[in-house]
C-alpha cells in the first residue's frame, strides 16, 4: 500500500469517527435540551415565573452532572474534528510530494 493510499485509509477512519462523535454529541445535547425545558415547564406549571424557573433549573441536583457530560461530547467532536483536518493536510501533503516527484522525472 502506498503511502497516498495510507493517508487516504487514515483520512476515512477520521470522517467515520468524526460522524459518529458528532452524532452522539447531537444525542446527548437533545436530550440534554429535552430534560431542561420539562424541568422548567414542571416549575412553571406550579406557577415559578420563567426567571425562576431557570434558576431552579440550574440549583437542580443533576444540571451540572448533566451539562459536563454534553461539555465532554462536545470536546470529543472538537478532537475528532481536528484529527480529520490533520488527516486531511497529512493527504494534501502527500499528494503534493507525490506531483512534484512526478514533474521531477
Amino acid at each position: 500500500m502506498s503511502r497516498l493510499d495510507e493517508c487516504i485509509e487514515t483520512w476515512s477512519d477520521c470522517l467515520k469517527i468524526f460522524e459518529s462523535t458528532l452524532h452522539i454529541y447531537h444525542e446527548h445535547e437533545a436530550s440534554f435540551k429535552a430534560w431542561e425545558a420539562a424541568i422548567k415547564k414542571a416549575h412553571m406549571e406550579n406557577k415559578v415565573s420563567g426567571i425562576m424557573a431557570d434558576v431552579l433549573l440550574k440549583t437542580h441536583d443533576d444540571w451540572e452532572r448533566r451539562y459536563l457530560d454534553v461539555q465532554k461530547y462536545s470536546i470529543k467532536s472538537e478532537m475528532a474534528k481536528k484529527r480529520l483536518r490533520l488527516a486531511e493536510a497529512s493527504w494534501e501533503t502527500e499528494r503534493s510530494k507525490e506531483v512534484s516527484l512526478r514533474n521531477v522525472k
